[in-house]
């Protein structure tokens, strides 16, 4: 992904959309349409945007080209992307997430604003030229989600999403001829190339997947953008225990001294949410009773714990 500067922010904006959509969803499926008595749980959306090398890809995904990715089908674990971190040359451009409601549409974007003048305005009182009021552009990977109750099965959700990506082609130099006035007034203006793709996914509430990739910021075919997403409905707040490593509460990192307040919080965002611990394989036992622990600390009584995941 091309963009110009190094200031790279992330805003989490809530758009409140109508209720439902219908239209073909992954594996065939169709979603809730328009009006489903199903919407109004509580959703966490997770993205995490992941810049790697193009050969990284290759061996960890199997596909270096990002077309090849945009399937919605790779499923990505805690354990896979532990590892996909540590690889290297990966870079976590950004990892937003938002807690929504069924039907209501959210909007993640992780890049910068380019502020530009379009012009000279010719002032009236003065007589005199003066450049026009700024305006600015977004540059970078914009995701917008609606997630959806599927009709049949509590444990899945439906999700449309749209991805675009904003790259500066070039700075444009214009400029403006004035009569009377020898020298032509000059201003830039940005040349901006806008990609769009959209998915429709069907996935089960706190697997994550690959949504799909794109060209990254390198030389031409070197690095990808991989787009990670994971939508979790309030039936479970996910703890993840590693062998090593930091615990994740949610998807996020979280030293030992803050879990029960982490905890806690989460479960005041998803008051009827399940609490699942999920343990990998050869995790120590001290740890999964440290996060226990925890649990009854922030007044949680009813959780399911689970290994080798």
């Amino acid at each position: 992904m091309r963009r110009a500067g190094s200031l790279w922010q992330m805003a989490v904006m809530a758009m409140v959309a109508a209720p439902g959509w219908a239209g073909e969803a992954g594996g065939g499926s169709t979603g809730p349409e328009t009006g489903s008595d199903l919407v109004g749980g509580q959703v966490l959306i997770e993205c995490r945007f992941v810049e790697l090398p193009s050969k990284e890809a290759q061996a960890f995904f199997g596909a270096a080209d990002p077309a090849t990715l945009a399937t919605g089908t790779a499923v990505v674990t805690d354990e896979m992307w532990e590892r996909l971190a540590a690889r290297p040359g990966v870079k976590i451009l950004s990892a937003p997430r938002v807690i929504t409601v069924l039907g209501q549409s959210v909007q993640m974007f992780t890049g910068q604003e380019y502020p530009y003048s379009p012009g000279f305005e010719l002032n009236s009182e003065t007589g005199s030229w003066e450049p026009a009021p700024m305006q600015t552009k977004e540059l970078g990977i914009k995701l917008t989600c609606m997630p959806s109750a599927h009709p049949e099965d509590p444990r899945r959700l439906f999700g449309a999403i749209e991805v675009s990506l904003s790259d500066l082609v070039e700075e444009r130099h214009e400029r403006l001829t004035v009569p009377g006035r020898g020298k032509p007034l000059e201003y830039t203006l940005p040349v901006i190339a806008t990609r769009t793709m959209t998915a429709t996914v069907c996935m089960p509430s706190g697997q994550m997947i690959v949504l799909g990739g794109l060209d990254g910021s390198g030389p031409k075919d070197a690095t990808v953008v991989v787009i990670l997403v994971r939508m979790t409905s309030e039936a479970a707040i996910s703890i993840w225990v590693p062998v090593t490593g930091d615990i994740t509460v949610g998807g996020q990192h979280c030293a030992p001294a803050e879990l029960s307040a982490r905890i806690g919080g989460e479960a005041r965002l998803r008051p009827r949410a399940e609490v699942v611990i999920r343990a990998a394989a050869g995790a120590d036992f001290a740890r999964v009773t440290s996060v226990v622990d925890a649990c009854r600390t922030a007044g949680i009584e009813q959780l399911s714990i689970t290994t080798g995941q």
